[in-house]
């Protein structure tokens, strides 16, 4: 038994690119990102450089751009929502315990209520105010 190569080879229909585009019924190049391709007895369709998919469905060459827009809409709608969550009060505040004196290498966290931070500031007196921060008041506590 001998081993032969086989190379298939398809088209559409039996007109051209410039034929076929004139009935939108029957082009099959859906893809608004694809090209037709004539070949010899017909044509057949391919996602346009930079795109990538199947050129035959209504969405189906999608590109790198299309990724870069989805990227920048989940950044941007992350920053927007960080930017609004640091106009509203806190209930609780972060301490952390990194570098300070006799503390082990461990990174610990130290999560405040509002009430020892009240306790701590005695109900935020004006007379603990040791300067003005970015986020408001920074007290002695």
């Amino acid at each position: 038994m001998e081993e032969l190569p086989l190379v298939l080879d398809w088209v559409i229909g039996e007109e051209t690119c410039e034929i076929a585009k004139r009935n939108s019924t029957t082009y099959v190049c859906k893809s608004n990102n694809s090209d037709c391709l004539d070949n010899s007895i017909s044509y057949r369709c391919s996602c346009m450089q930079g795109y990538d998919g199947n050129p035959y469905l209504k969405d189906g060459c999608q590109g790198f751009a299309f990724m870069v827009i989805i990227v920048f809409g989940w950044s941007y709608t992350a920053f927007q929502r960080r930017k609004m969550l640091m106009c509203f009060p806190r209930k609780w505040w972060i301490s952390s315990t990194r570098g300070r004196a006799g503390s082990s290498n461990t990174n610990t966290v130290k999560i405040f209520t509002a009430e020892e931070l009240e306790k701590a500031t005695n109900d935020f007196d004006k007379d603990r105010v040791v300067g003005q921060g970015g986020y408001g008041s920074v007290y002695k506590g």
